[in-house]
């Protein structure tokens, strides 16, 4: 390849980058200029209507247009039912029927109603992970889906487009007649069936690779999906006034381009969007009929649906969560049902945005009539300001239940309440007060998946959730002024009260909502301004300290060589220890501390990656820990097996010791001693044990190591006992001693030799240690991990898996891991997984990467010689 073909190359592989890193950056800004411009589109165009004339539109829908819209529904997502499963079909996975559905009514609900910008797709993503589907073959599902979604969009489109009374009139979009677009799209949905047929080999865009289905499924997708958009177009056909007389193939034309605004807007649920297009395409006089059927069909197919699934999983969980505490115990259980949490932050977000809505608007006279008999004005104004509050409040607060904050839940409980209240005392609004009762039981039975404590402010809302609350927030008061454009502007407004003053209500609860959003969004700034990467202080590792004495475990002494930063609760007891190279956010093991802490301190540390852009991963963790890193939705991957001596029966006796007794025998006749110095007197031999630490270095032509092993520093082995051997008073040998207060685990980190010692002296002092441990009351003494050993060897087994045992078999020339495996071996030892957690995806690579230049110290660090050990964390 040429120089300057490489430059090419390069120039365009940095574009992509460019492009991807700064995608997810730009939507919350697309979608906030296309809310503005569908708002002021809008407002021009009902500039001649007034909000009765909707309200009249919206009475006069007859009730059998609702039922066969409802029909109609229910068809359609039964129809995106087999959409699903073709998908899941195709990614060469079978599932049962019930999930499947379960799957497909869920992810569709939410995505239609919150779109991408909320995280309403996540939904699908959640539960596949927590049905065992890894984390390429749910892409292939997402990646399948959107491939159906887009192969059937352009069928249906040029068949509307070919058969639309628009298009024989010489119709155009974006200056291209709308029957050359049909053409078009048609010719592209059939190269699209040829490719499928004829191409085996993955394709390639840029650096993702995408299989593609097989010609049979994308046909059979492509027809789904068509059919799917044609069901969910004569929902809002049904709906439209009669009188408008819109044949059904105009409306389809008009609908498709609708669905493609909305899901280029990144608004979610296309609000506003959704009803300008629309409008403009059938560009009717009767505009307040349209609308009202917009309307009608937002709440027979999108709102509905949603409080539906939710209410259907929420039974679901609550029915099968006695079952899970008798298999998996309460301790698994807790952390069962991860979609429940995400749902009802929409939902809560969603009882928001009707608040605020139904505050922009004025009541229904005839009710107000009867609530003035009832109660005093003054109750009629606090509910309508208290209603717009508690909205704007739960648009910025919903996030928190997403979370699993209890405060959130709280605070949710209140807020959804006091909506409930406010409803009935500003206008007897049931409908609404209906749906937030139902928000708030479904609130009140899932108490127990909301269990994280601290503050709201600990975790800052993602720009995206921003944008949807300005949306919302800017929504209501474009619908405030549409409502009250007959009254004419003077300052007295803000201090009207009266029955009929609905437009200074409107006024004053607009101005709440907008100081609500500012105040919250300063404390939130201000909240996490704070540096959070900084090396511990002496002072804060002799804090360390005292937590890790109390543990079983002896891993968080590790904390102590002070080359992690580490990040504490609130009480100071417990912390998590982690280093940073390049996006890579690494945890070393669990959070050190009280395990009743390990939930909280691992979301809080995964939200602060979040923050900084990075990626999160927790190394070296135990089986028994993956519920609660799954719950963070991280991909589990085992790096190895960790080896544990019970030390209780540990002896030389038996012929598996037969080797350590023969070396044991022998370094006692050469005169050899073993002997565990105190800490306190560990500072009189570290200037030996400097001088044997250099020459082993020397000898093995290898540099200190960090992270995830200790690293010879005085300040850090000042804190352990050193065991030694010697010989004529003379230290040969040493390795500092990882011990803690309950005696569960005992275990050593670094360990030197001087290099004229004889053959089997790190096996003379791990047995002369396991036996003074046994001695002191030690359980068991932990010998490190095993890289790649104890990886499945089935031939379906991952991709990681094969490749680990090819390397843990004929890697020698890189790592000795079969070799290091076998001399954990004859200690007998019992043998634990350990795993890696990371974000899953094409991610990968990239962390192994960066945790090997976190040991290494830098990059260049790996590429050194590597020196082997008998100890290996």
């Amino acid at each position: 390849m040429s120089n300057h073909s490489a430059a090419k190359s390069r120039d365009a592989h940095d574009f992509r980058v460019a492009v991807g890193a700064w995608m997810p950056r730009l939507a919350p800004i697309i979608a906030l200029s296309a809310f503005t411009v569908a708002a002021w589109l809008l407002h021009r165009e009902l500039a001649e209507y007034r909000l009765s004339d909707v309200r009249n539109a919206l009475r006069a829908t007859p009730g059998s247009r609702i039922a066969i819209a409802a029909a109609l529904t229910v068809l359609n997502y039964c129809v995106l039912v087999v959409y699903e499963g073709l998908a899941v079909k195709a990614a060469g996975r079978e599932l049962p029927l019930a999930k499947v559905a379960l799957a497909s009514f869920l992810g569709f609900t939410t995505s239609f109603n919150f779109g991408a910008l909320l995280g309403g797709a996540s939904i699908r993503t959640r539960l596949y992970s927590t049905w065992g589907l890894g984390a390429t073959t749910i892409l292939k599902i997402i990646a399948l889906l959107a491939a159906a979604f887009w192969s059937g969009i352009a069928l249906i489109a040029a068949v509307a487009f070919l058969s639309s009374p628009s298009a024989e009139g010489g119709a155009t979009l974006a200056g291209m007649p709308l029957r050359y677009l049909g053409i078009a799209l048609a010719a592209a949905v059939a190269a699209y069936f040829v490719l499928t047929a004829v191409r085996r080999t993955p394709l390639r865009i840029g650096a993702v690779q995408f299989t593609l289905p097989r010609w049979p499924i994308a046909v059979a997708q492509a027809a789904v999906s068509s059919l799917d958009v044609a069901i969910a177009a004569s929902v809002l056909w049904v709906l439209l006034p009669q009188e408008l007389a819109i044949g059904y193939p105009t409306l389809l034309a008009g609908y498709v381009l609708a669905i493609l605004a909305t899901t280029f807007s990144q608004v979610p649920g296309g609000l506003g969007v959704f009803e300008i297009v629309v409008l403009s395409y059938i560009s009717v006089a009767n505009a307040p009929g349209v609308i009202g059927a917009a309307l009608l069909y937002r709440l027979v197919y999108y709102v509905v649906p949603l409080l539906v699934a939710t209410v259907v999983y929420v039974g679901h969980e609550l029915r099968t969560h006695d079952e899970r505490l008798r298999e998996v115990g309460a301790g698994v259980a807790r952390w069962a049902g991860p979609v429940v949490p995400r749902l009802l932050a929409l939902l809560a977000f969603g009882s928001g945005v009707v608040l605020l809505l139904s505050g922009a608007t004025p009541p229904l006279p005839d009710r107000v009539a009867v609530l003035k008999q009832i109660v005093p004005l003054a109750v009629l104004e606090s509910g309508h300001l208290m209603g717009s509050i508690a909205g704007t409040l739960l648009l910025v607060l919903s996030s928190g239940l997403a979370k699993r904050f209890d405060s959130a839940w709280w605070t949710a409980v209140v807020l959804v309440a006091a909506g409930i209240v406010a409803s009935l005392a500003k206008g007897l609004d049931w409908e609404e007060a209906c749906y937030l009762a139902v928000v708030l039981g479904l609130l009140l039975a899932t108490r127990r998946r909301f269990y994280r404590r601290g503050s709201l402010l600990h975790a800052p809302l993602s720009a995206s959730w921003w944008t949807a609350v300005l949306i919302a927030v800017a929504a209501a008061i474009w619908l405030g002024m549409f409502a009250h454009k007959h009254v004419e502007y003077s300052d007295d407004l803000w201090w009207k009260v009266a029955l009929q003053a609905d437009a200074p209500r409107f006024l004053r609860a607009g101005l709440a909502s907008v100081v609500t959003v500012l105040v919250f969004a300063t404390l939130l700034f201000v909240r996490s301004s704070r540096p959070e990467m900084q090396r511990p202080s002496n002072e804060e590792l002799d804090e360390a300290a005292r937590v890790i004495a109390s543990q079983p475990g002896t891993v968080g002494h590790l904390a102590l060589a002070g080359d992690k930063s580490l990040l504490w609760n609130n009480p100071r007891t417990a912390f998590v220890m982690y280093g940073v190279h390049g996006r890579t956010w690494a945890a070393l093991g669990d959070p050190v501390g009280p395990g009743d802490e390990a939930p909280e301190l691992a979301w809080r540390f995964h939200e602060m990656v979040d923050r900084h852009g990075g990626r999160t991963a927790f190394y070296q963790v135990p089986a028994a820990s993956l519920p609660l890193y799954l719950q963070l939705g991280l991909t589990p991957l085992k790096l190895g097996d960790a080896a544990r001596v019970p030390l209780a029966t540990f002896s030389y006796d038996g012929p598996q010791r037969k080797q350590l007794r023969q070396t044991w025998h022998r370094f006692e006749r050469e005169g050899f001693e073993f002997e565990v110095v105190p800490s306190a007197a560990v500072p009189s031999v570290l200037p030996r044990l400097r001088e044997i630490s250099d020459e082993w270095l020397a000898a093995k032509h290898a540099t200190e190591k960090q992270y995830s092993v200790g690293f010879f520093a005085e300040d850090y082995l000042r804190r352990f006992p050193a065991a030694v051997v010697r010989k004529g008073g003379v230290i040969y040998a040493f390795a500092n001693v990882l011990e803690t207060n309950a005696k569960t685990e005992l275990s050593i980190d670094l360990m030197r030799h001087a290099s004229d010692m004889p053959n089997g002296t790190m096996d003379y002092l791990f047995g002369q240690l396991m036996q003074w441990g046994r001695d002191q009351g030690y359980q068991q003494f932990s010998l490190g991990m095993a890289p790649l050993s104890g990886l499945d060897r089935h031939p379906l087994a991952p991709i990681w898996n094969r490749a680990g045992n090819a390397l843990f078999t004929h890697g020698e020339h890189f790592y000795n891991f079969e070799g290091l495996r076998s001399y954990k071996e004859k200690f007998a030892p019992i043998w634990e997984p350990m795993y890696l957690l990371y974000p899953g995806g094409m991610s990968l690579p990239q962390v192994l990467l960066d945790l090997a230049a976190l040991s290494a110290g830098s990059v260049t660090g790996i590429v050194a010689k590597p020196r082997r050990r008998g100890h290996s964390r």
